[in-house]
């Protein structure tokens, strides 16, 4: 509760309100006796003193305070009437009351901006709502297939090529009885059966001299004689090469000879792609659904206390 403070009028002790200037009891001046001065000061430490003290309060206590101020407007009024009934007609008397009045004006408009009531307005805000909703995902899903893969094996096979077998072919000696003969020697190096194809070229000495023997061409040869030699392995033979010239006469010869391809084998390791099977786990892209939690902007309404002034609330101030 706000005390507010007393004042007493010098002469006839009664109490008095701030502001005033006459004695509504005595009809004094209150001015000419130095309270006029005192007065204004009062009243500005008042007015801040009432004002802080009135923001204290709370709603019950505000209205306790406007009942109080009701009642003693209404008791200043009753004031006036009673001098009004004792007949001051005297010039101080009306001003007195005029005094009283505009004390009690000032006071109430003072409180009429101070305190506070309520109004309420609508406001709009927007809220996050939830909602459900469904949506796809992929995973990966694991299988098990059957797959063919191939691994290299490892085997012995026999190889084999064609070559010119390894031998050799030696001079032996000239022979005859009664015809001219030449005899050569064949040998067999390899470890299977060998063919050879053997010439021998006699030449008439008297028409081609020896000194000439190593640019006659054989097809001048006076006589060829030709002869295949058949050679078991590391077998070695000599092959009388007869001719029909006559050992009365003198002769002089060349041979050359060229043995055929043998085919030659041997175990080799080669390697071979063999099939084989085997289970193996693989991965596909599977869409699966799902519900899941989602949020929206949602426009609401809201209904918010406010407070103005009870001045604000008499003029129909613009609430905002």
């Amino acid at each position: 509760m706000i005390i507010m403070p007393e004042l007493k009028c010098p002469d006839c002790g009664g109490i008095i309100e701030q502001g005033w200037k006459l004695c509504p009891y005595c009809g004094s001046e209150l001015h000419k006796m130095g309270h006029d001065e005192q007065k204004t000061q009062i009243y500005s430490d008042s007015s801040i003193e009432i004002k802080e003290e009135i923001n204290k309060l709370n709603e019950n206590e505000k209205k306790e305070l406007e009942k109080k101020i009701k009642e003693k407007i209404d008791e200043h009024k009753s004031t006036k009437n009673n001098i009004d009934t004792k007949d001051v007609s005297s010039s101080s008397s009306r001003k007195k009351s005029i005094f009283v009045i505009i004390g009690v004006v000032v006071i109430s408009l003072v409180l009429l901006n101070v305190i506070k009531v309520p109004y309420y307005v609508e406001e709009a805000y927007t809220e996050m709502e939830p909602y459900t909703d469904t949506e796809a995902y992929t995973v990966q899903e694991p299988y098990q297939v059957t797959e063919t893969y191939y691994e290299k094996e490892s085997y012995v096979d026999n190889e084999c090529r064609y070559v010119y077998p390894n031998y050799a072919v030696n001079s032996i000696d000239w022979t005859g009885i009664l015809y001219w003969g030449y005899k050569l020697e064949f040998v067999n190096k390899e470890k299977e059966y060998i063919s050879i194809n053997a010439k021998v070229y006699f030449f008439d000495g008297s028409k081609y001299p020896y000194s000439n023997a190593d640019y006659t061409p054989i097809s001048n040869a006076t006589e060829t004689v030709s002869k295949t030699i058949v050679l078991a392995p590391y077998e070695t033979k000599e092959i009388d090469f007869q001719s029909k010239i006559s050992i009365l006469k003198s002769v002089w010869i060349k041979w050359d000879y060229k043995s055929e391809q043998i085919e030659k084998c041997s175990p080799v390791t080669k390697y071979r792609d063999v099939p084989k099977t085997r289970v193996v786990t693989k991965f596909r892209d599977v869409t699966k659904y799902r519900d899941v939690t989602k949020y929206r902007n949602v426009q609401k309404t809201r209904t918010l206390t406010k407070y103005e002034t009870l001045w604000e609330s008499i003029i129909g101030n613009n609430k905002i």
